[in-house]
């Protein structure tokens, strides 16, 4: 009888204590980078996915007109000694009622190297010509924004440019522009380039760059299939193939950010971020 007491009380006594750690994973426990319920390529795996979405969801947020990340560059290399590697060179915020409301920031790149002229007259050319049409049309009422961000990755400087625009009864475009400058080299760099300095194999990024695609076709599709109306992605289309790749950019810490923004030729805000 008195074993049978003791059996029952351990037998108690573990189902309390599974009890308590039932109710503390599902109420308090989260991951964190000493986890010991989660250990190896899985968990890693895990937290790098939730990271990846996270700067996509901020995505958005990133377009501060500001430069970031610490510069080594050699201040010689500056046009303008007082400004920044990347400033603004010129800021617009008018609205006239019925013609155009427009905020616009447009970076310039402060360098006297082999090229920059010519980035900083194509930026001036694709979003400053855009900017005095917008001015002097009065056909339909237009919302014209332009905001940037710029990161220093060692000797990388990425420039990425982001406008939305709203003409009349069109839908809105979102275009995205970006420039990655090698300030050793002094020339633009290539995503070859890119994928070599971060040891990325490229068969990996492609079979990444297919899979998030399909993805996003698939969960459309079943949206258009309830009635809704999407954007429809060609999977089969060369644009996604890696050599084919022309708008991304080194971001904070040094992550790869391939963008597929829609809107550079059609009238949509849709964009794909894949990250790396």
């Amino acid at each position: 009888m008195g074993n049978r007491i003791v059996i029952y009380t351990i037998i108690i006594i573990i189902c309390i204590a599974c009890l308590g750690i039932g109710i503390y994973a599902q109420f308090f426990y989260k991951y964190s980078d000493k986890d010991t319920f989660l250990t190896g390529n899985v968990d890693e795996e895990i937290k790098t996915e939730e990271m990846y979405q996270n700067l996509k969801n901020n995505f958005d947020t990133i377009f501060n007109n500001k430069v970031n990340g610490i510069s080594n560059l050699d201040e010689l290399m500056k046009k303008e000694q007082t400004e920044d590697i990347v400033y603004t060179i010129q800021t617009v915020k008018e609205s006239q009622n019925g013609r155009y409301d427009l905020n616009i920031n447009i970076p310039h790149i402060n360098l006297d190297t082999n090229g920059i002229a010519e980035i900083n007259k194509e930026i001036e050319d694709i979003f400053v010509t855009k900017l005095e049409s917008i001015m002097e049309q009065t056909n339909s009422y237009t919302i014209y924004n332009i905001d940037y961000v710029a990161y220093i990755n060692q000797n990388i400087i990425s420039l990425i440019i982001k406008a939305t625009l709203k003409e009349g009864q069109n839908s809105q475009r979102l275009i995205i522009k970006t420039y990655n400058y090698d300030v050793e080299k002094q020339a633009l760099i290539s995503i070859d380039e890119v994928l070599e300095m971060k040891e990325l194999d490229k068969n990996n990024v492609q079979s990444k760059i297919k899979e998030e695609i399909e993805k996003v076709y698939n969960e459309n599709l079943a949206f258009e299939q309830a009635g809704y109306t999407v954007y429809k992605r060609d999977i089969q289309s060369s644009m996604y193939e890696v050599e084919n790749v022309d708008t991304f950019f080194l971001g904070q810490n040094g992550y790869l950010y391939i963008l597929y923004p829609y809107g550079n030729s059609n009238y949509t805000s849709e964009i794909d971020i894949i990250i790396f």
